[in-house]
C-alpha cells in the first residue's frame, strides 16, 4: 500500500480514487438570507442566491474506506466566475473518512454521530449530533413537491496545511473537486422539516431563520478522486 499521509506504519487511508458503489442520501433544500450564507463562506467565495442544502448520507459500500454516515451543509457559490458549491459544515462517523477528507481536499470534517432512521418504507428521520444535536430532519415522500436543486458541483474547498513551526509556515489553496461517474439510481421527492442549532465550535444557527423549499431522497454511486488547485484562497 502506498503511504501518502500520517505515520510510517498503519496509515488511516490508501490513496484515492474511492469508488462509492452504494449510498442513500437525504437532501433538504432551504432558503435563508444572502448575508447568512456569506457568513459561512470563505472570503474568496461569493454566495449564489439564497438557497443551501442540508444533507444526511449513509455510505453503504465504498472501496478503500470503511462504510460510514455523513451529514453537512452545502452552499451554492462562485469562485472566479465559476459556479459550484462549498461544504461549509461536514460531519462523519469514522476517522478514516474524516482524515482523508480534511488532508486531501480541505473538507471541514469532524467526528459526530449521524443517524438515518427509516420509520417505514417511506418516512425518514435523520439527526447529526456532536456535543449535542446540531441538525435534524424528517422526510415524507410527496410527488407533488418536486423541486429543482441548484448547481452543487464542482466543490470549492479551502485546504489549509498548518506549518510545523508557526502559523506563517502554513500553506493555503482553493481546491476544486468534482465527482466523476456520478449516477443517481433512485430519486424520491418529498417534504421535510429541518432544524439547525449551534454547538461547541459549530455555528449552524447563523443560517436561521430558514424556510424549507423541498427535499429528496436518493440512492446512487460516484467516484471520489483527487482534485486540483484552482487558485489562492
Amino acid at each position: 500500500m502506498l503511504e501518502i499521509s500520517g505515520p510510517e506504519r498503519d496509515p488511516l487511508y490508501p490513496p484515492p480514487p474511492y469508488v462509492y458503489t452504494a449510498y442513500r442520501r437525504l437532501g433538504v433544500l432551504a432558503r435563508t438570507s444572502v448575508e447568512a450564507l456569506r457568513a459561512v463562506l470563505p472570503a474568496a467565495l461569493e454566495p449564489v442566491g439564497e438557497l443551501f442544502e442540508v444533507f444526511f448520507m449513509d455510505v453503504q459500500q465504498v472501496s478503500g474506506l470503511r462504510p460510514y454516515q455523513e451529514a453537512g451543509v452545502v452552499v451554492p457559490c462562485s469562485y472566479r466566475g465559476e459556479v459550484g458549491a462549498h461544504v461549509a459544515y461536514e460531519y462523519v462517523t469514522t476517522d478514516d473518512a474524516l482524515t482523508v477528507g480534511r488532508e486531501i481536499w480541505g473538507y471541514p470534517k469532524k467526528l459526530a454521530e449521524v443517524d438515518l432512521e427509516y420509520a417505514d418504507s417511506s418516512q425518514i428521520r435523520a439527526t447529526c449530533s456532536r456535543l449535542g444535536t446540531l441538525m435534524s430532519a424528517e422526510f415524507e415522500p410527496d410527488a407533488s413537491a418536486q423541486v429543482d436543486f441548484p448547481v452543487l458541483s464542482p466543490r470549492f474547498q479551502v485546504r489549509r496545511s498548518p506549518g510545523p513551526v508557526d502559523a506563517n509556515a502554513s500553506a493555503t489553496a482553493m481546491v476544486r473537486n468534482v465527482l466523476p461517474d456520478a449516477a443517481v439510481t433512485e430519486r424520491t421527492a418529498g417534504r421535510a422539516s429541518l432544524n439547525l442549532k449551534d454547538g461547541a465550535g459549530d455555528r449552524l444557527g447563523v443560517l436561521e431563520p430558514l424556510r424549507v423549499v423541498g427535499a429528496e431522497f436518493t440512492r446512487g454511486r460516484f467516484v471520489l478522486d483527487y482534485g486540483q488547485v484552482a487558485g489562492p484562497a
